[in-house]
């Protein structure tokens, strides 16, 4: 999967996750569609990391899809905010350090969550790889 493709999937998921979240948050619905929301947008983010370890050509673009993940999250986020839920950004108009400091800390956290999922997606497929290939070599 190409990296570009990879981060603009990654910004439609979590920002369709985010804003589905904050609608069904407002409803009548909302203790019920709130969980199934997060575990929905959780379960497609898996789903693109697992065909973009799948498909990856190397190291570099393994490397490069949590950082894409989370740098799609904070896009989405901010646009999110923009387009219309404008309570998301009402720390940013201040012009505070620490809302940079917080953005930064919710990016590194991220990154690491992404980064851990990754390398394990990178595990298991090496893993069904090397099962398949003794199977296939049992067999000749």
């Amino acid at each position: 999967m190409k990296l570009v493709v990879f981060g603009i999937v990654s910004l439609l998921v979590q920002g369709g996750g985010l804003a589905t979240f904050i609608v069904v948050s407002r409803m009548s619905i909302a203790d019920e569609g709130k969980p199934a929301i997060i575990a929905v947008t959780g379960l497609a983010v898996c789903a693109l990391l697992w065909e973009g370890v799948r498909r990856s050509s190397g190291v570099l673009s393994g490397c490069m899809m949590p950082a894409l993940l989370a740098l799609g999250y904070l896009v989405a986020f901010h646009l999110v905010g923009l387009l219309g839920f404008p309570g998301l950004l009402s720390d940013a108009r201040e012009g505070s350090i620490y809302y940079l400091l917080d953005v930064l800390q919710g990016m590194g956290v991220l990154f690491v969550f992404y980064g851990m999922a990754t390398a394990l997606f990178f595990a298991l497929n090496r893993g069904f790889r090397r099962i398949r290939l003794h199977s296939e070599w049992r067999a000749q």
